[in-house]
């Protein structure tokens, strides 16, 4: 199977700055979930395809939040159909800069997160620890290997001449992290969301922000198994 990176966003709000990143102009085209929970009308979910240096990369429009999870089911679904493989997922966002410890933070500015466990979260992690496949974590740490190099050497990148920055809340020395990042089973993942102010002001910023710092980790990224 070849390999590919899903770029999942949860609007149409950040899916106008993402696809201008990718090396292709082509309409985006959907998926239909007829999944019970979407019983009164199928769920669409709205895609197009482009690269990113040498990676090919599915980008979806969860259309809500609460659908990120179910569209990234029905993604691996899709391309498994098609003969591809996902490598890992990329999670794109938008989150309000009041959220965050003031002072560090600034309008634009991006935060990288991986999963957050819970107690129930937390369970099941170690029920399928052991069964996460080697290629997956391999893929987890080159994910963040790139994050760990695009925080290394970042100057910063200057949007509507505000200069923003790229911050990790993780600790990469945390013990199996690479396998915490594979909570949908085998898959890792990472957030990157851009900030922007409670009453949604610099909302293009703040989308223009996490797309590019989602970009420059895809670039960063070796060659995915």
């Amino acid at each position: 199977m070849s390999s590919v990176i899903a770029w999942i966003i949860p609007s149409w709000t950040e899916y106008g700055p993402a696809k201008n990143l990718l090396n292709r102009d082509a309409l985006p085209t959907a998926w239909e979930d007829h999944a019970p929970a979407s019983p009164e009308d199928p769920i669409e979910y709205y895609y197009c395809t482009g690269t990113i240096k040498e990676h090919d990369v599915y980008l979806v429009n969860a259309e809500k939040e609460r659908y990120v999870n179910r569209a990234a089911e029905i993604m691996a679904e899709e391309l498994k159909a098609q003969g591809k493989n996902i490598s890992v997922y990329i999670i794109g966002g938008l989150d309000y800069l009041a959220n965050y410890t003031p002072g560090h933070f600034n309008i634009g500015d991006c935060a990288i997160s991986t999963p957050v466990f819970d107690e129930e979260i937390e369970a099941y992690y170690q029920n399928i620890r052991e069964s996460i496949p080697e290629e997956s974590r391999k893929n987890a740490k080159s994910l963040l290997d790139a994050v760990s190099s695009l925080l290394h050497n970042q100057q910063g990148y200057t949007i509507g001449g505000r200069t923003c920055y790229a911050h990790a809340l993780y600790d990469q020395n945390q013990a199996d992290i690479e396998s915490r990042m594979c909570v949908i089973p085998g898959l890792p993942y990472i957030t990157v969301v851009g900030l922007c102010k409670v009453d949604l002001d610099q909302l293009e910023l703040a989308s223009t922000a996490s797309a590019l710092t989602i970009m420059k980790i895809i670039e960063q990224m070796e060659k995915l198994e």
